[in-house]
């Protein structure tokens, strides 16, 4: 509080219930503010909110390309090994379907003869030329996570082209394998082609 006496600059403050007398000076004003209003506070909190918000978007964003990145080099390992697997056999073995749905290799001849976790509505189960033969084979793999107590699976569906005929001396077969999945409610796909001679 200030008080002004008899026309004095002599000034009288009260604080904390003692008085303090004062200097001749000019008189203070209480009108400083030492804080924040409540609308500058909510404002703040609004802009804080916002950016939060973003950041966990970003989040979210940046998990959802990891784990399509992650299928995506998990079905190129797959088809890998199946193609090492494949060139194991030679031209010989691959002229036709017989060794590849034979039971070392499981192959089927028809997408329909697949387990229906590997069967989804957009997979391309036509054999179109050059392609003598189409094969279909389903592929899995799991992690675990939170803890080791959730066991999460991807379902790959393989489908193999095979033409034999690509090349006549030597002879050279091409095989062009597509593999099929899903990631979250999207089949995705890739095409990789190999050739097996002699």
């Amino acid at each position: 509080m200030i008080f002004r006496m008899n026309n004095t600059n002599m000034h009288i403050m009260v604080k904390e219930g003692r008085e303090i007398y004062g200097e001749k000076s000019e008189p203070c004003q209480l009108t400083s503010q030492n804080g924040f209003t409540l609308l500058e506070l909510l404002v703040a909190m609004l802009l804080l909110t916002i950016g939060m918000f973003a950041w966990m978007q970003l989040q979210i964003a940046a998990i959802k390309v990891s784990d399509a990145s992650k299928n995506l080099m998990n079905a190129q390992n797959k088809i890998s090994q199946e193609f090492e697997q494949i060139k194991t056999i030679g031209y010989g073995g691959i002229k036709d379907s017989t060794v590849l749905t034979n039971a070392s290799f499981n192959y089927s001849n028809l997408l329909t003869g697949l387990s229906s976790s590997y069967q989804s509505t957009g997979i391309d189960s036509n054999c179109n030329a050059p392609a003598t033969y189409c094969v279909f084979k389903g592929l899995s793999s799991s992690k675990r996570i939170k803890n080791n107590t959730v066991t999460v699976k991807n379902y790959y569906a393989v489908k193999l082209a095979v033409n034999p005929g690509y090349l006549s001396y030597p002879e050279i077969a091409q095989v062009t394998a597509t593999v099929y999945w899903k990631t979250g409610t999207t089949l995705k796909n890739m095409q990789i082609a190999t050739f097996v001679g002699m």
